[in-house]
């Protein structure tokens, strides 16, 4: 619907957001991979909306989201990977001693760290 109201090949935030849900909802179903396609497309859309070099929360909410799929795919050290770039982009959103619950709830990083360290 979005695709139809700004074109099919138009570049917009509300698209992008679109595939977040349509994400989600493979994530609720337990199809993991097929998730991770559609949070990759939204982060692509999101860096050329936002600019590659952007910080942004919504860029970081898509690294979270491709974090926790490959953390329920059993992937710690890819989830990791993105959790990092999660955080220091929030970090940078949202200053680094600043208190905010998008930093502050964010327990995936240290629970994948423990998994990942267990794991090798």
């Amino acid at each position: 619907m979005r695709q139809a109201v700004h074109g099919s090949n138009a570049v917009h935030a509300s698209i992008a957001g679109g595939y977040t849900n349509v994400g989600n909802v493979y994530s609720d179903m337990g199809e993991y991979s097929k998730a991770l396609e559609y949070y990759r497309k939204c982060l692509k859309m999101q860096l050329t909306v936002y600019g590659s070099d952007a910080q942004h929360a919504h860029i970081a909410g898509s690294y979270n989201n491709i974090g926790n799929r490959y953390s329920d795919m059993g992937e710690y050290i890819k989830a990791l990977e993105y959790y990092r770039k999660c955080l220091e982009m929030r970090q940078a959103v949202y200053g680094s001693d600043a208190v905010h619950p998008h930093i502050a709830t964010n327990p995936h990083l240290l629970i994948v760290y423990n998994y990942s360290i267990n794991s090798l």
